[in-house]
């Protein structure tokens, strides 16, 4: 299984999407709102937390994979229109900045479809300079089941071993040299087929595409230090390579999104539910819809987790903080989506690991 830790926790909507796809267990998270790190303490008693996603160094327990939605207040259509420079939205470096402290593989970023239009290039000009490629779609809550859009871009990266990198830099990328890698490279995203998908350009110039040529090793392919310590060779690159293609395949997204949004009552993470044998979907009606209302048993009712639909006057304290706190959440099926993705490029890249030890141990005899 692949550990994670998750930066902007909210209530943990990434962590039980990314749960329920295979991932885990969940070893630290970061949250500064104190109500909802009462519900991430409930959920996950055994994880760390921080109260400032900038405590976060090198003390953190490694992690395979790092999640996080950074503050969008800033970057929101509509904010203040301050964009990545804002006081909150300005948060994201620290998303990166843990990545390479931690040495992560994969890294989750989650944020309002406006990222795409007020900040994205940057974003993945950081992501390239520190070692990783990316992958990138809007998903609304819709596409799982939801009765409303709530447009959200979910970036998938992943770290690209680069042997033409030098072991120093490669230590500065994992946070443990004075300076982080300083060559952004080439970011410019384009799209891959007719979907919305992007696929980050080659953050090196020269990223290798498979095996070395004969004569090729012992040019420092074995010898560097990889993110997490390992050696990065010519495997791991192919590895990597492949891994991409899993990441960056706009079919494969649809996909798991489908799986996601057709499983039947019953299933865990289903958005259905049997009511008097009655499949009702999970979501209740909108606060306009009384013909759907009307055929939804009153023990049913409300279906969002003790919040009726609308808002009553006066708000109280505790309920106030209950819908903030729904507000701000991460849909978890969407986040599952995502988790399906990373759990197959895993199987992808262990595999071709595995493929090519083989060919060269034969090779060997």
């Amino acid at each position: 299984m692949l550990s994670v830790g998750s930066l902007f926790s909210g209530i943990g909507g990434l962590e039980i999407g990314l749960e329920r796809a295979g991932l885990g267990p969940v070893k630290w998270q970061a949250e500064s709102d104190a109500y909802a790190r009462e519900i991430l303490a409930r959920h996950w008693p055994k994880a760390r937390r921080y109260e400032d996603v900038r405590d976060v160094d090198r003390d953190a327990t490694r992690v395979d994979v790092v999640c996080g939605g950074f503050p969008c207040q800033d970057v929101s259509l509509a904010g203040s229109g301050a964009g990545l420079d804002g006081a909150r939205s300005g948060l994201w470096k620290e998303l990166v900045r843990v990545a390479r402290v931690v040495g992560c593989r994969y890294l989750v970023v989650e944020n309002v479809s406006a990222l795409l239009v007020r900040g994205l290039g940057t974003v993945l000009g950081e992501l390239a300079a520190s070692g990783f490629d990316a992958a990138w779609d809007c998903v609304p809550a819709a596409a799982v089941g939801a009765p409303h859009r709530r447009d959200r871009i979910f970036l998938l990266a992943w770290r690209v071993p680069d042997p033409e990198r030098d072991a120093v830099r490669q230590l500065a990328e994992r946070g443990e040299g004075a300076a982080c890698a300083a060559d952004a490279g080439h970011a410019e995203p384009r799209r891959v087929g007719a979907a919305p998908l992007a696929l980050m350009g080659d953050p090196a110039g020269a990223r290798r595409q498979g095996r070395p040529e004969p004569g090729e090793r012992g040019q420092g392919w074995e010898s560097l230090v990889g993110a997490r310590g390992e050696a990065v060779g010519w495997r791991q690159a192919e590895a990597a390579r492949r891994v991409g293609g899993v990441l960056a395949d706009p079919d494969r997204w649809r996909r798991e999104i489908e799986r996601v949004a057709s499983r039947q009552p019953g299933q865990p993470g289903a958005p259905w539910r049997v009511v008097d044998g009655r499949r009702l979907p999970l979501w209740p009606p909108g606060s306009d819809d009384l013909d759907g209302w009307a055929g939804v048993p009153a023990a049913a009712q409300p279906a969002v987790r003790r919040v009726a639909d609308g808002v009553r006057r006066p708000v109280d304290g505790a309920r106030r903080k209950r819908l903030k706190a729904l507000g701000n959440a991460v849909v978890p099926a969407v986040a599952e989506v995502v988790g399906r993705l990373i759990v197959a490029a895993e199987r992808e890249r262990l595999r071709t690991l595995d493929e090519l030890a083989g060919v060269e141990a034969r090779e060997a005899v």
